[in-house]
């Protein structure tokens, strides 16, 4: 279930073959639609394009809790003999789905997502699931443009099955390559049909008709330039227009906040531990103590001195002697008192030093992983907020890849990845090549300078975690 958050608002992103739409929903059980934008989607725009466009429809961020559905999305129904997976729940019913699907969406099912949502069961021993299915680069990439512009994607789905055109919980969709009947129910299971169209015969019909179950719904969708069936008698809705798109959108984000759909959620972030930042704390904690507790002990020493002299009368060369000693140990506590200090300066320098220790050498390792074969990074330099990467591109939208990429593992070395700015030489019929800077903001406030200095006075041991003033790498 993907509620909506009270006090939040709500983004959803719409794709099909030929429009991208955005949609503005304020918080609550009830969405209420703030904006609505559309465009023509370009032939041949791939789904991540298709979405940047969308997004940036509006001058505005996407919001944190961000919705895409997109025509693009391999969805469909799959009946399996209840045998086969009985026992099955969860992570492992779905893998096994992965596989049952795999020869219908054409998808690799160890690098992809699925959602699923069981049917009503086939007489007399098989279980209908409807299934929804993404790739994962595709859906990381996706995930990391939304970031990129501020928002958050928080689920996806398809765009078929989302709403009917009227309050009624059974309607068809017509389109020019799929056809598809749902019916929702408050009692038992929902159904649902799904079909490619052929232009060749009739067959499809028959088929969308017996694996819904009973007769078909006499209202529902028309999308696009997709012609109505000779064989259906009902009334069809043309999904176009302003006025229709809205009323979609309205009742497809109502219906988003239910679990009757199957929805693709984006994969949670891995985090990874800074395990020599937390030994060089140790170290400087364990140095600390180690002082601490031979001042004590000096201290003790001190005191019991002091009070020797003081009970016994002895000679005044002993007393001298004692004097003397007393002496001793005061300069020694002293001394200890500079080395704790000293300590404690230490080990602030190499709790910020180790944390921040190879950011610069992952992020050249970051930019090597994530080639570009159409793109060639020239320098990357330092600026008073951050880096900035500076190249040649011979495609326009080769550095915003690269941008994509690099924003999913910049963020926790400390940048935040901005969107690449382009200048193009107009050499090419495309406008190109392209120069191109990606401005890579720092997030962590550090003194690394003040502190690289604390710790080549107090020992050159530490001073390898210096960092440089100039970095450049070429590929």
């Amino acid at each position: 279930m993907i509620p909506f958050l009270s006090k939040s608002s709500t983004t959803l992103l719409a794709i099909t073959a030929t429009e991208v739409l955005r949609a503005e929903f304020s918080g609550g059980n009830q969405p209420q639609l703030k904006q609505f934008l559309r465009a023509d989607r370009p032939a041949g725009t791939t789904i991540t394009a298709a979405a940047e466009l969308a997004v940036s429809l509006s001058d505005a961020k996407p919001c944190k809790h961000t919705i895409l559905v997109a025509e693009d999305f391999w969805t469909g129904i799959i009946d399996i003999d209840d045998r086969s997976i009985y026992g099955l729940e969860g992570d492992d019913l779905n893998q096994m789905l992965k596989f049952e699907t795999e020869t219908l969406s054409n998808l690799d099912p160890m690098n992809c997502h699925l959602g699923i949502v069981e049917l009503a069961p086939v007489p007399p021993d098989t279980r209908r699931f409807w299934c929804t299915g993404v790739p994962a680069d595709v859906l990381n990439s996706l995930a990391t443009m939304i970031a990129l512009r501020g928002g958050k994607l928080v689920t996806t789905a398809s765009t078929l099955g989302l709403a009917g055109p009227t309050p009624d919980t059974s309607w068809v969709e017509f389109h020019t390559g799929i056809a598809a009947a749902f019916a929702t129910s408050h009692q038992g299971l929902p159904r649902a049909s799904i079909t490619p169209r052929s232009t060749q015969s009739d067959r499809w019909y028959r088929s969308l008709d017996t694996n819904f179950g009973s007769d078909l719904p006499m209202s529902g969708w028309l999308g696009g330039d997709a012609i109505s069936p000779i064989e259906f008698t009902g009334n069809l809705v043309n999904q176009t227009g302003d006025e229709v798109l809205q009323n979609w959108s309205v009742a497809a984000a109502a219906n988003l906040q239910g679990s009757g759909l199957p929805l693709v959620l984006p994969a949670a972030p891995e985090t990874s531990p800074q395990t020599f930042a937390r030994v060089g704390s140790f170290a400087a904690v364990a140095a600390a103590a180690f002082c601490i507790v031979n001042y004590a002990n000096y201290r003790q020493q001190s005191s019991a001195i002091s009070e020797q002299i003081q009970a016994i009368e002895q000679p005044a060369e002993e007393q001298q002697r004692l004097k003397k000693q007393l002496a001793d140990v005061t300069k020694q506590v002293k001394e200890l008192k500079t080395e704790l200090a000293a300590a404690e300066t230490k080990q602030t320098a190499v709790e910020s030093l180790t944390e921040n220790r190879g950011r610069y050498a992952a992020l050249l390792r970051l930019i090597a992983i994530e080639h570009v074969d159409t793109l060639v990074v020239d320098e990357i330099a330092i600026k008073p907020v951050g880096l900035q990467v500076i190249g040649r591109s011979i495609r326009s939208d080769s550095p915003s890849q690269l941008a994509m990429e690099l924003a999913k593992d910049a963020a926790p070395l400390g940048w935040e990845v901005r969107a690449p700015e382009l200048m193009g030489k107009n050499q090419m019929v495309n406008g190109g090549p392209w120069r191109f800077t990606i401005d890579l903001i720092d997030t962590i406030p550090t003194q690394l300078d003040s502190l690289t200095d604390t710790v080549a006075k107090t020992g050159p041991a530490m001073a390898a975690g210096a960092v440089p003033s100039t970095l450049t790498n070429s590929r």
